[in-house]
């Protein structure tokens, strides 16, 4: 992403980008349960909460927002898991 952003954090070639979403993932089925969908989707949350958190200074608010998201998105998925009796492996 370094490349793609200026030194405000701005994106400046956007079009170049091929962007996806969470959202557009559960749109194609991605997340299926038969298909380690549990994990695929975990991953996919730590991956654009890591990318995220590199972009904020530690301790800002948009630093703290991220954390706190990521941290309840896995224990909501590892919950999840649970209740379903699926195993993260």
């Amino acid at each position: 992403m370094e490349q793609h952003v200026d030194n405000d954090k701005n994106v400046v070639d956007e079009a170049n980008l091929e962007l996806t979403s969470i959202s557009q993932r559960f749109t194609d089925n991605y997340y299926n349960l038969n298909d380690n969908g549990f994990y695929k989707l975990y991953h996919d949350i730590k991956l654009v909460c890591t990318m995220l958190i590199h972009y904020f200074n530690p301790g800002t608010r948009n630093y703290q927002i991220v954390d706190k998201f990521y941290k309840f998105a896995s224990e909501l998925i590892l919950r999840e898991c649970y209740n379903v009796g699926v195993q993260l492996t």
